[in-house]
């Protein structure tokens, strides 16, 4: 409501498509997932980039989380997601890729997952932020969700996507950074 006092957004609808999951570090983040997994085993988990598609099914293996899966964005189809619950291990950094995606496969609210010590959040300042989420009592099996951090992701990706000028693919959200923003 309070982004509206100046004026409509332009994607309103759209912010409201994903629901992040930020967790404290990478390592609560993978036990958030793995809990994610126990409550509904038929969930499905989707990534952007195979580096960190290939880190969940190295864990996965070890907790029991059937390799198949764990898809990547790009090749996601309708039928792949038919009545399962579907989870986002990361950000792509630029929103309109995740909006075309979410329109395609006609997806409903679907959480992203996150860490304060992924790249993405680090470019946006999370080591200024990560002592008050603790002085705020937030503990690492607990993660951080509002409809504001999504509204501040949201700003990150669109801020990122003013500096790229031809999309350059990449195994990693580190190497994507490195390869697309000035």
């Amino acid at each position: 409501m309070l982004f509206n006092l100046f004026g409509k957004k332009e994607d309103e609808n759209n912010d409201r498509l994903f629901k992040d999951m930020v967790w404290i570090d990478s390592d609560a983040k993978m036990q958030g997932l793995l809990q994610v997994f126990k409550t509904n085993p038929d969930t499905l988990f989707v990534g952007w980039f195979a580096e960190a598609i290939s880190q969940f099914r190295a864990f996965g293996a070890l907790h029991g989380i059937p390799e198949n899966q764990v898809k990547e964005a790009h090749t996601l189809r309708r039928h792949d997601i038919a009545g399962r619950h579907i989870v986002f291990l990361e950000h792509h950094p630029l929103h309109a890729k995740e909006i075309k995606l979410a329109e395609e496969l006609q997806l409903g609210v679907t959480e992203v997952h996150g860490a304060m010590d992924e790249p993405i959040f680090v470019r946006f300042g999370s080591e200024k932020m990560l002592p008050l989420v603790k002085l705020l009592g937030f503990k690492a099996s607990e993660p951080i969700t509002h409809p504001y951090v999504t509204a501040s992701v949201i700003k990150a990706q669109q801020k990122m996507a003013q500096q790229v000028q031809t999309e350059q693919p990449a195994a990693s959200l580190s190497a994507w950074l490195e390869k697309n923003l000035k």
